[in-house]
């Protein structure tokens, strides 16, 4: 959570495309140009050591805030991760439960430690982190880098240590610090404070996620501003908030779905950053939320693993359908989130109607995405060089679960409103029974003689080939024998055989002085 606005200036971001060293700064409203867009010059682009080497694949889990907001407590949590165990979500990834803002008291008690609010957590942070842990999930808390909490709750400036130290003695496993209320407020107040943060976890003798809020702070402040936040949150943290909060679920389906794209907008920009252990954050996945359509559900999960993003949902996992459950549950399109290779995808076709994102993953495979973003059903067509594949491909959709053919070119389908296709382009292997021939041989004859002709066939293919038949065809002047027709019955792959022809040259070539005749042949 970070400090709403009541309004939403123009973005100021930076396009994900590197030219030299520079960052191009372009406004979000604009995007990228429309059509066919250059690749990024990198496949990982952020090859520098994750922080504490945690987090190396994107964190995925739950997060309270975006339903719940104020209103959890330990029975409501506590329900949330019973389900995600039951319904199998803990066993697909979904492994850490974060609790948001508000689990805390007003203010500090006279040790100078966080106080939990008993009335919500009777038996104390320590015990709920317990609880989570036996059902197979890691505890995630929330802090504040300011003098106050966004809901105005005990902020952690000047109390950095003894706040990490306070978490480690709670078996958290992941700590998420906003950055609302900062004395000063500056890209240097914001830089100290979470420096500060980043060095009280690592010497607090407990491993633990760190995310960072600072770029959301800088979202409206400047693209130079915003990539130096960005650059240096991945230099002290795991991943960072760069922009606005997901709308809340209560808010109703037109400002989730336009939450959801403008997130989606700011963060599609940014692969430069992305890369094991750093990773961009556009904040929840709101499956199962207020009347999204089932397209736009499936449109955001295949959004944000193609971006690489965290997957933390937000949302009520006791009420949702056993179709909602399999979206955020489908072990293809999490695998593409999860790809050790940790590139996130970039854009590579814009116009208003619709998006085309690729993805190179680890295996050498690919993931494609192609997002209507417009309110009809649309055809939607690509090619295999433009998604920066080569050869022939195998296309598999990830939702249909299911390979629905080959191309070496043309990649097209019909994409639902505000919708997707979602494909894993895997290189087809050559047939097995490919069989392929070449020959060579020449020769002369006088004119009025005869000769032999001697032919090199060989397969340079994969598999044998049978019943090869090879013909020689005379020329002006040129009397090919009977047998000018030799049936191979095996030519085994990678085998040459050598085949003769009789030929007698009954005169000179028309016009010529030439006193031999050259022969050719083919195959």
């Amino acid at each position: 959570m970070k400090r709403r606005k009541t309004s939403l200036p123009v973005l100021a971001a930076a396009l994900g495309l590197a030219v030299g060293a520079a960052l191009l700064p372009l406004d979000v409203a604009a995007a990228a140009p429309e059509g066919a867009l250059p690749a990024p010059t990198f496949d990982v682009p952020n090859t520098r050591p994750a922080w504490q080497n945690l987090a190396l694949t994107p964190p995925m889990g739950y997060n309270n805030w975006a339903y719940f907001t104020y209103n959890s407590d330990e029975e409501s949590l506590l329900a949330q991760a019973q389900s995600m165990h039951d319904s199998g979500l803990i066993a697909e990834g979904y492994d850490t439960l974060t609790i948001d803002d508000a689990w805390m008291t007003k203010d500090r008690g006279p040790d100078g430690r966080l106080v939990v609010d008993t009335a919500k957590f009777p038996d104390g942070m320590k015990a709920f982190g317990d609880k989570l842990h036996a059902l197979g999930l890691k505890f995630g808390i929330y802090a504040d880098a300011g003098t106050r909490t966004c809901g105005n709750y005990a902020g952690s400036f000047g109390f950095e240590d003894t706040d990490a130290k306070q978490f480690a003695s709670f078996g958290v496993d992941y700590v998420k610090v906003d950055g609302c209320n900062m004395p000063g407020g500056s890209v240097a107040d914001y830089k100290a404070a979470y420096q500060k943060w980043s060095d009280a976890l690592a010497s607090a003798g407990r491993p633990m996620v760190f995310s960072v809020s600072a770029p959301a702070y800088f979202q409206y402040a400047g693209a130079d501003k915003w990539n130096d936040v960005i650059r240096f949150s991945g230099d002290v943290g795991n991943l960072w908030r760069e922009g606005d909060d997901i709308a809340y679920a209560s808010y109703g389906h037109d400002r989730v779905w336009n939450s959801i794209m403008n997130n989606y907008n700011y963060n599609v920009l940014l692969p430069q950053y992305a890369g094991p252990g750093h990773w961009n954050d556009p904040d929840f996945v709101m499956v199962g939320t207020n009347g999204l359509t089932r397209d736009e559900e499936h449109a955001q999960f295949s959004l944000y693993a193609q971006m690489a993003a965290p997957l933390f949902l937000s949302t009520d996992v006791t009420a949702l359908s056993p179709d909602q459950l399999a979206t955020i549950g489908n072990p293809e399109v999490i695998a593409i989130d999860q790809d050790k290779r940790g590139a996130q995808g970039y854009l590579v076709q814009r116009t208003a109607d619709f998006d085309v994102l690729t993805k190179p993953l680890a295996n050498g495979d690919r993931s494609v995405v192609m997002f209507n973003k417009s309110g009809s059903a649309r055809t939607i067509s690509t090619d295999v060089a433009t998604v920066g594949a080569k050869g022939t491909v195998a296309l598999r959709d990830v939702w249909k679960k299911e390979t629905v053919g080959t191309t070496s070119s043309a990649i097209s389908a019909v994409v639902p409103a505000h919708g997707v296709v979602m494909y894993r382009l895997t290189p087809a292997p050559a047939p097995a029974n490919q069989a392929r021939l070449s020959g060579d041989g020449t020769g002369t004859v006088a004119a009025g003689g005869s000769g032999a002709a001697k032919v090199n066939v060989t397969n340079t293919g994969t598999a044998p080939a049978t019943n090869v038949r090879v013909r020689l065809n005379g020329g002006d002047g040129l009397n090919v024998a009977a047998n000018s027709e030799v049936v191979l019955p095996r030519l085994d792959a990678g085998e040459t055989a050598a085949v003769s022809f009789s030929i007698a040259a009954t005169a000179a070539v028309p016009g010529g002085d030439s006193p031999a005749n050259r022969l050719g042949h083919r195959g």
